[in-house]
């Protein structure tokens, strides 16, 4: 005697034969939303997008700064620091604010300062002495921790030791 094959595989039936219009709009409205949040993460909206670099000339120096806008929490990111000596830099020194690295994690700093230290609110990196027409970069590799929500800002100086040769305001959004 043979047994009757079922119609149908364990776990359907005939219900899911029916028409259900309703369900098919969800899958095409889901399949649209991700669709758009796909096209808004390929334009950086929400991180990650292009470097924009910003820049000044004096006469002393010319600072270019190439570092991303937004960013989204946990995300590594690089940021690239360009100095051109336009005359004679005794004792260079890279002046970044603390508080633009509030809740950042520096991984690297490549060339590394020949000294670091803290003062007034400012990072100071040194280096060697320039001369006109010497190019410093400055590689910075680093992280966004968790706690910083929203973003920070603060300011970028070429210093020849104490005296302010060019800066830049620097500003990072971040997102969630």
């Amino acid at each position: 005697m043979s047994e009757a094959v079922p119609r149908y595989p364990d776990g359907l039936g005939a219900f899911h034969e029916r028409d259900r219009p309703v369900r098919r709009t969800v899958n095409w409205i889901a399949l649209f939303g991700l669709l758009a949040l796909l096209v808004l993460a390929a334009t950086g909206l929400l991180g990650g997008g292009s470097r924009p670099v910003s820049s000044v000339r004096t006469p002393a120096a010319d600072l270019a700064i190439k570092t991303p806008s937004v960013l989204r929490s946990g995300m590594f990111f690089e940021a690239e620091i360009q100095a051109r000596a336009n005359q004679p830099i005794a004792k260079p020194l890279l002046a970044i604010s603390e508080s633009y690295w509030r809740d950042i994690t520096i991984n690297t700093i490549l060339p590394a300062a020949t000294s670091e230290k803290s003062e007034d609110g400012m990072v100071l990196l040194e280096y060697e002495a320039m001369d006109a027409g010497d190019v410093l970069t400055v590689k910075i590799d680093g992280q966004i921790n968790p706690s910083l929500f929203v973003g920070t800002q603060g300011r970028i100086e070429l210093r020849d030791d104490e005296r302010v040769l060019a800066a830049v305001p620097v500003e990072m959004t971040v997102l969630p």
